[in-house]
């Protein structure tokens, strides 16, 4: 009887140290308002941000104001010290560490709403862009994750080492990179450069074509375009095959004892370059 109230009294007592271990670790990662300020501006001008880890994410509105808004759990705000500066070029948002500590466990969200018509520099070291609605060209970088950005009119610069780009209904020249991830875009009325290391790119466009260059190391190429689509084509595959649904030269899906590797030529009595490139998949041209 004593030894099984003792082995009760052990069970209550290591409910209790987990209990307080789970506690503890979730009092950590809750988030925590660190810092929100409302300026104001002017349409047509700057936000540059600056991060060394978090997430940011753009969101826009018709008054000439901004509101960046801070939060993260203890972490973030015991590594980092946060900067919100008007300047004549418009705002810049910052992060510095407060020592050259290793970071750990930080979670950080960096949530900014600017004015419809305005232009965006943003650079990351760790996470995740998200942008949508705005009329102005566009910077994005990050080191370690993802970028999405929806309804965009203006120039639009993306590159990410390590995470997937998602670029829907674009209206204007794209130049996209990511050395690990895949491409999904979608848009119209500008040249396209599309680049990735390892993953499939997928484009939807619409109108005239302005030049399309798409390039993967390891994935496939999908594109749809109009049926009167006019390019000078050089797609070329390695290690897949090679079909259309608008001719090139008369060419169009392969003979099945013959895949194609390469397909040159002139699609509606030619235009601007249309060039597919993959090393590792398939290349297959659909019309809208």
């Amino acid at each position: 009887m004593k030894n099984k109230k003792i082995n009760f009294g052990k069970t209550i007592l290591m409910l209790l140290i987990c209990g307080l271990f789970y506690l503890n670790a979730y009092n950590a990662n809750a988030q925590i308002n660190i810092k929100e300020e409302k300026v104001n501006t002017k349409f047509n001008k700057t936000l540059s941000v600056k991060l060394n880890a978090g997430d940011v994410i753009v969101a826009t509105w018709d008054k000439e104001e901004i509101n960046v808004k801070i939060t993260g759990n203890e972490a973030a705000k015991e590594n980092f010290d946060f900067f919100i500066t008007p300047t004549d070029d418009g705002i810049d948002v910052k992060s510095e560490k407060k020592s050259k500590n290793q970071l750990k466990n930080v979670n950080l969200k960096v949530e900014i709403t600017i004015p419809y018509k305005y232009e965006a520099n943003i650079n990351i070291k760790g996470g995740d862009i998200i942008l949508k609605n705005l009329t102005g060209n566009i910077i994005l970088n990050t080191a370690g994750g993802d970028i999405i950005v929806e309804n965009i009119n203006g120039i639009s610069n993306l590159n990410t080492a390590g995470g997937d780009i998602k670029l829907i209904n674009f209206s204007g020249d794209v130049n996209v990179n990511t050395a690990g991830g895949d491409i999904v875009l979608s848009g119209s009325g500008g040249k396209v450069n599309s680049n990735t290391a390892g993953g499939d790119i997928k484009l939807t466009y619409a109108g005239e074509n302005k030049g399309l260059s798409l390039n993967t190391a390891g994935g496939d190429i999908v594109v749809n375009i109009p049926e009167n689509f006019q390019a000078d084509c050089s797609l070329t595959s390695m290690g897949g095959d090679i079909e259309s649904d608008i001719p090139v030269d008369g060419i169009t899906k392969p003979n099945k004892d013959k895949p194609l590797k390469k397909l040159y030529g002139k699609m509606n009595s030619g235009g601007s370059e249309f060039k597919c490139s993959t090393s590792g998949g398939d290349i297959i041209v659909k019309k809208n």
